[in-house]
């Protein structure tokens, strides 16, 4: 006989189906089986979602501009020497520029660096401010 409820089997609902995760449950159930509430919806206008969606496409471009101006910045202000040859390696000026950017960018990718990071950087070692109006 199957245990519909996890009570002993003389018990009145030993005789029903086993109940499925979520229908059906009172409080305690679903509580025991680890069920949350769920996730609330909300209703939004047109008008809200177009203001949302500009809020972040904002964001975005300042945080993109950002990078375009803080890793350069960095690199040159910390690579600098090494920019100076005009061939290292097999490699141009450009070519080694580049590859350090991405470097730098790869670490704000990875999480190793942040635009706030970037930017106190800046302020501290280059007295460079970059500022978003």
């Amino acid at each position: 006989m199957t245990k519909a409820c996890g009570h002993a089997e003389t018990h009145a609902c030993a005789k029903r189906e086993p109940i499925e995760e979520g229908s059906r449950m009172n409080r305690a159930q679903r509580r025991k089986a680890g069920i949350k509430k769920p996730e609330p919806t909300y209703n939004m206008s047109a008008k809200q979602i177009a203001g949302l969606k500009k809020e972040a496409t904002n964001e975005a471009v300042n945080a993109a501009f950002v990078l375009m101006l803080a890793i350069p910045a960095m690199v040159l202000h910390d690579k600098f020497g090494q920019l100076m040859p005009r061939e290292v390696g097999g490699k141009n000026r450009e070519e080694r520029f580049v590859d350090m950017c991405v470097d730098l960018y790869d670490s704000y990718v990875k999480g190793y660096v942040t635009l706030d990071d970037l930017r106190e950087w800046l302020w501290d070692e280059a007295n460079t401010r970059i500022e978003m109006m």
